[in-house]
């Protein structure tokens, strides 16, 4: 079905945050706590905001361990809501394609 209506890219952040706020039901500290323990970082709520909205071109300079976490959590979202049992595949396999993307 074709449409009029122009579908805009969403962002990596913007893909993370859809994730785990909708998809994953967290809140926004939740999601936030989980990436500052996985990065030993202490990122807060109004950075993520400035991510989101690329505020003084924050979102196109995440840093890369920040997309690669992000990237790995859409990444294991979008292959399980196509079938894939990502929770069986390695770890690192899962690592290697973030990588491969950012």
């Amino acid at each position: 079905m074709k449409t009029n209506a122009k579908m805009k890219a969403k962002t990596l952040v913007q893909s993370w945050l859809e994730v785990e706020l909708v998809f994953n039901g967290k809140t926004l500290a939740e999601a936030l706590k989980e990436l500052n323990k996985h990065l030993n970082s202490a990122h807060t709520h109004s950075r993520v905001r400035e991510w989101e909205e690329n505020r003084n071109g924050r979102g196109a300079r995440l840093p890369r361990e920040i997309r690669l976490y992000m990237a790995k959590v859409v990444l294991r979202h979008v292959l399980e809501s196509s079938g894939v049992n990502a929770s069986a595949l390695a770890s690192r396999a899962v690592s290697r394609i973030a990588e491969q993307l950012c």
